[in-house]
């Protein structure tokens, strides 16, 4: 998998609370990326056997371990029908079944920068230097990294509502549109 991969320089936001007070630093960090996704899908359908037209690619962002992961799942349509398997036994010898297709096992990392928060700035960069544009995905995140991608203020915020700009209790929500958050990030 080599030939997909290269290392890059990323300048990433870190913040850090000192006193109360929010202290905003800027850090060099390497990191390694795929530079060419639609290769590597190309290359891991024909090796799992899986027809182009019974795929979906989900794409998913995790800061678990100290470091920014882009990670990518392909899944076979079909292995979401397949009827449980008996168990294996020992005459079948180790890995006799391969691992499912949506298992950890078959995870892709897509891309790793060490010691970095999930920050709108730095999953930006990471994007850009993916270039996922080529590809039909979906993508697999929680409500923090949803209010990133939309480029709204973090969970812990007042109005954390990814859908509009409805605050807890939430009996009442105006819809937020994406040119609405487009101006506001323009500000």
């Amino acid at each position: 998998l080599a030939p997909f991969f290269k290392s890059v320089t990323l300048n990433i936001k870190k913040v850090k609370k000192v006193k109360k007070v929010e202290v905003v630093t800027w850090e060099d960090r390497v990191a390694s990326v795929c530079h060419n996704v639609e290769g590597l899908i190309s290359l891991l359908m024909e090796l799992r056997e899986i027809d182009p037209d019974q795929e979906k690619v989900m794409f998913g962002f995790d800061d678990g371990g100290g470091s920014l992961k882009l990670m990518m799942l392909i899944l076979r349509l079909l292995d979401h029908d397949e009827p449980e398997k008996k168990r294996g036994k020992y005459a079948d010898g180790v890995f006799a079944k391969s691992f499912k297709n949506t298992g950890v096992q078959k995870l892709i990392l897509m891309a790793d920068v060490p010691d970095c928060q999930e920050h709108y700035v730095n999953v930006e960069q990471i994007l850009n230097e993916v270039n996922i544009s080529g590809v039909d995905y979906s993508e697999c995140t929680d409500i923090k990294m949803m209010l990133i991608l939309l480029g709204k203020q973090g969970g812990n915020s007042t109005h954390n509502c990814i859908f509009g700009d409805g605050k807890a209790p939430y009996t009442s929500c105006n819809d937020v549109t994406f040119g609405e958050l487009r101006e506001c990030n323009a500000r």
